[in-house]
């Protein structure tokens, strides 16, 4: 007798415009045929809705979505992690040609005029062999726990921007008190030093030598070199949540990021079905926005449920 294991892929999305005054700057996917699902988080902010850039900073995110779903229905021999990185490069490249069409390439300053771009992170599952394995990539900041039946979490992802954050802001503060800047002028300093000087540069480096470069896929070269890639073995039961950096609202951590952060979020993640977690995590984030005074942003979460089972054949 013969045995063969297969799985199968059920999913939810759930998307929420943060300020109204703007489009939703978010994209996501999910495809349970390929056994893949995609959050991207554009982060350059339309300058007056869709006018004035052609399609906005939602033209990002979209693209980078397109390009993985083909990338991982073309791979030859089927797709892995090295697929989906190459999705991401390949959205890179389409994301420079939009820039470059559209004109937002000429007269950069980085602050009225910026590059459209998006950060993103893609989750494939498939069958290999006995086992059932999820491949995933990301690159900026979003968000990919892995879930077991046990209510064990785990976090898949890093914040890229995190050391930048914690290194500028500080830093932008004592030189306004010592400049006399506004914070509005601090604010804006910090933004262009961000964009221009950090913003896919590996070389970037805080005073004592710690990385705080980080990835964007904007169509400049240097965005590859922030592309993570990883895998995990899955078993019957497990869960997979893809979320937009809005999901950090909900944080009670201060240092590096670790899955405990998300504690409050425990009987979320577990114990719910696939929609009502999607539904849920998107509440807890406004909810969380509002107790912390933070602005409202664009949240999107894809919750991936997988099972396994095992047949007798000849």
């Amino acid at each position: 007798m013969k045995r063969e294991l297969s799985f199968r892929m059920s999913w939810q999305s759930e998307i929420h415009v943060g300020e109204q005054d703007k489009p939703n700057e978010d994209a996501c996917l999910a495809n349970p045929a390929l056994g893949l699902a995609v959050v991207a988080d554009g982060v350059t902010r339309s300058r007056d809705g869709e006018g004035k850039y052609p399609s906005g900073s939602t033209l990002a995110p979209r693209l980078l979505v397109e390009q993985m779903e083909k990338v991982v229905l073309d791979a030859p021999g089927g797709a892995n992690r090295e697929a989906l990185s190459l999705g991401l490069a390949l959205a890179n490249s389409a994301i420079g040609q939009a820039n470059a069409e559209s004109g937002i390439s000429e007269g950069l300053d980085f602050q009225s005029r910026d590059y459209l771009g998006t950060t993103g992170v893609a989750l494939l599952v498939k069958q290999e062999g006995q086992r059932t394995s999820a491949h995933f990539a990301f690159i900026g900041d979003p968000m990919l726990f892995h879930i077991r039946p046990t209510g064990e979490v785990a976090l898949l992802t890093r914040d890229q921007l995190r050391n930048c954050h914690q290194f500028g802001k500080p830093t932008f503060d004592r030189l306004a008190r010592l400049k006399g800047w506004s914070q509005r002028e601090a604010a804006r300093r910090r933004l262009l030093w961000q964009r221009r000087d950090v913003r896919n540069n590996a070389k970037a480096r805080d005073t004592q030598g710690n990385l705080i470069g980080f990835g964007v896929l904007t169509g400049e070269a240097k965005a590859l070199d922030f592309i993570e890639t990883g895998s995990v073995e899955v078993g019957p039961g497990d869960r997979f949540v893809l979320a937009s950096d809005a999901l950090r609202a909900c944080s009670a951590g201060h240092g590096a990021e670790k899955a405990e952060d998300y504690l409050s979020l425990s009987s979320l993640f577990y114990g719910t079905t696939t929609g009502a977690c999607a539904r849920l995590l998107v509440g807890a984030v406004r909810q969380a926005e509002q107790e912390k005074g933070l602005r409202s942003d664009d949240a999107t979460v894809v919750v991936v449920d997988v099972q396994c089972s095992t047949t007798e054949g000849e």
